[in-house]
């Protein structure tokens, strides 16, 4: 049974985005073992008109890739999938900055559940997960018709943390799950000043915490 992984990482390291995501799929090949179709190993990775990245050699693997201000998101899955991640530090989105963009982006539901709770981490919630949402579907997010993707209940579950090894990380982080139109929506917080949704057809079965984040205890 294949899985889905997300990995995370602060630091791209030696050789940049490209080294990067190669040690990831590396690493993602090796978790599924057996599992793993052949056409991964060594597949070329091209990307959509849009700029959704995928592979034209194994198009049962979804992929989504995200980065923020060195931290940097890598989604596998057995089906479609989109991911994103933000830096909750940005002294650019103050309260009034993130309403304003909310009211452009966010749909009404939305921006109401928004106003009802801590602001800025709401915004982040909705805003990542309004990003995944967009590139599951390949329709931008600021597609006209535009997706309610709150939390349907605030559900904080422990997830399972791993090392590039495959060995549990004990880290006292939880996350946010919950379904939206047969949508998994999953949101975690892998430090304080970074907030990751995913989307998938099925729930995230670990995150692999890679490079520093994964040298934490």
């Amino acid at each position: 049974m294949r899985n889905t992984i997300l990995y995370l990482c602060q630091d791209a390291g030696a050789g940049g985005r490209e080294a990067l995501f190669s040690r990831l799929l590396a690493l993602y090949i090796r978790a599924e073992g057996e599992d793993a179709p052949a056409a991964l190993a060594g597949a070329p990775l091209l990307k959509e008109e849009g700029g959704k990245p995928y592979f034209p050699e194994e198009a049962q693997t979804g992929l989504s890739i995200s980065h923020s201000d060195g931290a940097y998101a890598v989604l596998f899955s057995p089906g479609a999938v989109g991911v994103d991640i933000q830096d909750k530090s940005d002294p650019l989105k103050t309260e009034e900055n993130v309403l304003r963009i909310a009211n452009r982006v966010f749909h009404p539901t939305d921006c109401l559940w928004l106003r009802e709770g801590d602001v800025r981490t709401r915004f982040f919630l909705l805003w990542t997960a309004y990003e995944a949402a967009a590139k599951y579907t390949g329709k931008g997010i600021f597609a006209e018709e535009k997706p309610i993707v709150r939390p349907a209940r605030e559900e904080f579950l422990p997830i399972l943390y791993l090392g590039e090894e495959g060995m549990p990380i004990s880290l006292e982080r939880h996350c946010c799950t919950w379904m939206r139109d047969g949508l998994s929506f999953t949101t975690i917080w892998p430090q304080e000043n970074f907030v990751c949704t995913c989307v998938t057809d099925v729930p995230l079965d670990a995150v692999v915490l890679s490079g520093p984040l994964g040298n934490r205890k």
